[in-house]
């Protein structure tokens, strides 16, 4: 089992969220994600590329407006989680089957938070909407 990762640079780390990241994608096949991640990426740097230059106050403190913007424009884009252009991707292996079909745990990520993963009918493949 294989889970995409969306990595903040550390700059974005909060009080409550030591670990800037999050997973996007979970799958059992590595193929899959990459096939996966080369669209999703391309689709993440528009939004952050449209963000930036829509961004009607980008010298202030964020405010509710940057809110409702960056919304939006996820929503268009189908990305998730904060647009950070600086942002990287990398696929971990987080479980995988050892022979006579015992679990064995591969990377150990830092969840902050319990995921709510729905299926990507189309990709074959869960994503979080939690964002």
């Amino acid at each position: 089992m294989y889970a995409l990762l969306q990595i903040y640079p550390l700059e974005a780390r909060g009080d409550d969220d030591p670990a800037p990241l999050d997973a996007i994608a979970v799958d059992g096949s590595e193929e899959r994600l990459e096939e996966y991640l080369a669209d999703y990426q391309e689709r993440y740097r528009a939004a952050c590329a449209e963000f930036a230059a829509r961004d009607p106050n980008p010298d202030s403190d964020w405010t509710a407006e940057h809110d409702c913007l960056s919304e939006a424009i996820m929503d268009r884009h189908a990305v998730y989680g904060a647009l950070i252009a600086e942002t990287t991707f990398k696929i971990v292996e987080v479980l995988r089957v050892q022979s006579g079909g015992r679990l064995c745990a591969g990377a150990r990520i830092p969840f902050s938070r319990r995921l709510d993963c729905s299926h990507d009918r189309d990709a074959g493949i869960a994503i979080d909407r939690t964002d």
